[in-house]
């Protein structure tokens, strides 16, 4: 979908100062989607190793809040010790800013799971 952009005219006075603030802004996003793609990294690496406490460090504490019954550890560990193996391999990843405070990110990614008896994959 392609969506225009209207930028007012701008005087020769005020370009600068646009500019200045457009770079600094990008920059932000830059940074941030940085964070982003490293945090979802991390938690790719958690999963293909099934290393807990890496997961756990992942999970944002407002999450675990919002259920003060939910026992995160005992959740994953279970989930891991189901699983002989786990991988996970991403195929593209999309970052989008909503707000300044709000990312959205739409992953195509391949995952293949193992218990005991079972082979899964899904994508």
């Amino acid at each position: 979908m392609t969506r225009k952009i209207y930028w007012p005219k701008l005087t020769k006075a005020l370009l600068p100062a646009a500019l200045a603030l457009l770079l600094l802004l990008a920059a932000g996003c830059a940074d941030d989607r940085d964070l982003i793609t490293q945090t979802l990294d991390a938690r790719n690496q958690a999963l293909n190793t099934r290393n807990v406490e890496a997961y756990l460090e992942l999970i944002s504490p407002d999450y675990l809040k919002a259920d003060p019954q939910y026992d995160a550890r005992q959740s994953i560990t279970q989930t891991f010790v189901k699983m002989a193996s786990v991988q996970i391999q991403i195929f593209r990843r999309d970052i989008q800013f909503r707000s300044e405070d709000i990312a959205e990110v739409y992953q195509e990614y391949k995952m293949v799971f193992t218990t005991s008896n079972t082979t899964i994959a899904f994508s």
